[in-house]
């Protein structure tokens, strides 16, 4: 069975620098500034519908903390009537403040903290039994807070997939959130590489936060929550 240590390393990706005004431009050309999302959302009430805030940023630049105070919840995309997704661009605002500077409040972050922790290797942990096809991710705060619940899951589990593995592991959702594309790729990636190298190919997870970045970035890993 082999067993992974985690030694995660970061690696430079290029980016392409269009990506930002690209996404910025889009909104500010079709947001039609209903205020439909702004009347569910506490952020924009504060800076203004996605249009205008997308029009700041490219006439004079817009202070990356504030792209910091969108949550990412996709309410914005979920009420638009113009199928905008206003997420992507406060995205990629972090992404480009991120790339201008490796330093500042954002590295101190507490959920880099959490995020460090959890993807440290005296806590990082690989199983994969002989033929493992599935895995369960059970993410880190359930592995975390209830140990014995995700033993007692894996158990159960296992009865119907005797080869079913184990990953302790975080899926750097946080690093993802804050704009943190270089390391995020890196750590998630290396993740993907050798799960998929290993034979891995389905992944189980009790975490809404690595379902959604197996989702969008796992590959030809496929995910299932198991609840």
């Amino acid at each position: 069975m082999p067993i992974r240590q985690n030694h995660h390393a970061t690696r430079p990706l290029l980016r392409s620098r269009g990506i930002f005004l690209e996404k910025t431009g889009d909104t500010a050309t079709d947001c039609a500034h209903c205020k439909i999302c702004v009347q569910e959302c506490a952020f924009l009430r504060k800076y203004g519908t996605p249009g205008h805030i997308a029009r700041q940023a490219i006439d004079r630049g817009l202070q990356s903390a504030s792209a910091f105070e969108c949550s990412l919840c996709g309410m914005c995309s979920a009420v638009c009537p113009h199928s905008l997704k206003p997420a992507e661009m406060f995205l990629e605002m972090r992404r480009a403040s991120d790339r201008r500077s490796r330093s500042g409040d954002v590295s101190s972050c507490v959920y880099l903290g959490f995020e460090k922790r959890g993807i440290s290797p005296h806590l990082t942990y690989y199983a994969l039994p002989e033929a493992c096809s599935t895995v369960l991710f059970p993410g880190c705060a359930l592995s975390a807070t209830r140990p014995e619940m995700v033993l007692d899951l894996f158990t159960m589990l296992r009865e119907k997939e005797p080869s079913l593995g184990m990953v302790l592991d975080c899926c750097t959702k946080p690093s993802h959130d804050l704009g943190r594309s270089d390391f995020f790729e890196s750590v998630f990636g290396e993740m993907r590489r050798y799960l998929l190298s290993n034979g891995v190919r389905r992944v189980l997870t009790a975490c809404p936060s690595g379902y959604k970045v197996f989702k969008a970035h796992g590959g030809d890993l496929t995910v299932e929550t198991v609840y």
